[in-house]
């Protein structure tokens, strides 16, 4: 089977769907040796972070811009994969006219739930896309239960046996870092204290992430005597939207306490997630949530946001809390930050937890979604 991947998003950074392409196209290449792979990606994607394959096609393409991938996608990807047996596009682009049989995931379904916070005119490409890809696309992949009743509930002309749920995994090198120096390397190179109990949200700033009621909650925690040391660290690069969200941490009475450190690394993002105390996830809304599972890896308890996938992705392991109540938020992460014992109750649970979502899997069960698409007859797949 000739198995064609749309890698083009993927370059120097990775963030979230750009991490499962690559993560999932990575366990792919391990586990399957038979198939032909053909991957478009960027060309400044680094071929050393695949494995070698016997049947491997890399396909680098020089974009000059993100406009230029997306004309180029629509107008010359169809050309360049000519021959596929099946087309994946794991984070949803295609080109809208394809001859083979396609695979679609659909990570979330922001650009309609949540469109007002993306600015046009990305919000009606991405509408106008997100319709034609999953409504043509021979097979869907849903990363949560979640997502999947979002999209059926948005487009319930859908066939539900088309709808795939295949959770994402846990890169192996997110696991307990407990090496004194490498931590203190990560707190200065990011701007931390080099000692002191940490509050760590991993998340894009952007208004879903709610950032807003975690700086609300936190203010209220560090009036506490005891928790006054006590530091908030907001790891992640800007987004949409952004200035507002900022303007409130510049504005709160704990801004000196609260740590904005930009992009984070992959490579530092396990020590970092090994240094926190608590990691929270406030987000009003994820289509999975890894940074979860990567801190549960990590043997970090969790608080999350009792809102879409996320309850899905960390069932018993962690905390959840009404996503906008910044007293319940408070009153959660105080109870992590002073009970000993229930740290390490989390602690372990989430160690548990983790272990049981892996890329292998995910890639297994891709697998099988391919092999039916290949045998399904090239047709629209729209519902009258």
């Amino acid at each position: 089977m000739r198995i064609a991947i749309n890698a083009a998003m993927l370059g120097h950074r990775k963030t979230g769907t750009a991490r499962y392409t690559v993560e999932l196209i990575r366990a792919l290449l391990e586990m399957d040796r038979m198939d032909t792979y053909h991957i478009v990606t960027d060309g400044t994607f680094d071929p050393a972070e695949l494995p070698e394959h016997p049947h491997l096609h890399l396909d680098r393409e020089p974009f000059r811009s993100r406009f230029h991938r997306i004309i180029w996608e629509q107008t010359r990807l169809n050309r360049r994969i000519k021959g596929a047996d099946v087309v994946h596009g794991p984070y949803l682009t295609l080109p809208v006219r394809l001859s083979a049989p396609s695979v679609v995931t659909v990570h979330d379904m922001v650009p309609f739930l949540f469109a007002s916070t993306i600015p046009q005119p990305r919000r009606a490409y991405l509408q106008w896309l997100f319709a034609r890809n999953t409504l043509d696309a021979t097979e869907l992949i849903a990363v949560s239960e979640s997502t999947k009743r979002g999209l059926l509930e948005y487009w319930p002309q859908i066939d539900p046996a088309r709808v795939h749920v295949i959770a994402e995994g846990v890169d192996p090198e997110f696991r307990p870092v407990t090496d004194p120096a490498e931590q203190a390397r990560v707190r200065e190179r990011y701007g931390l204290p080099a000692e002191g109990r940490l509050i760590l949200y991993v998340s894009t700033i952007e208004p879903r992430k709610n950032h807003q009621t975690l700086v609300a909650a936190f203010e209220k925690l560090i009036a506490e005597p005891d928790l006054a040391g006590v530091r908030l660290v907001l790891a992640g690069g800007r987004g949409w939207l952004t200035e507002p969200i900022l303007d409130t941490i510049r504005r709160s009475p704990a801004a000196d306490r609260i740590v904005l450190t930009g992009f984070v690394e992959q490579s530092d993002l396990p020590i970092l997630y090994s240094t926190a105390t608590v990691s929270a996830y406030p987000s009003l809304y994820e289509g999975f949530g890894l940074p979860l599972l990567e801190a549960m890896a990590c043997g970090t308890p969790v608080v999350a946001a009792d809102a879409s996938s996320l309850p899905e992705v960390l069932g018993d392991a962690g905390l959840l809390v009404p996503t906008l109540d910044a007293d319940r938020w408070a009153d959660a992460l105080g109870r992590m930050l002073r009970d000993t014992a229930l740290h390490r109750q989390f602690q372990a649970a989430g160690l548990d937890r983790a272990a049981g979502f892996t890329w292998q899997a995910a890639a297994l069960a891709t697998l099988d979604v391919y092999r039916r698409a290949a045998r399904t007859p090239r047709h629209s797949v729209r519902s009258a």
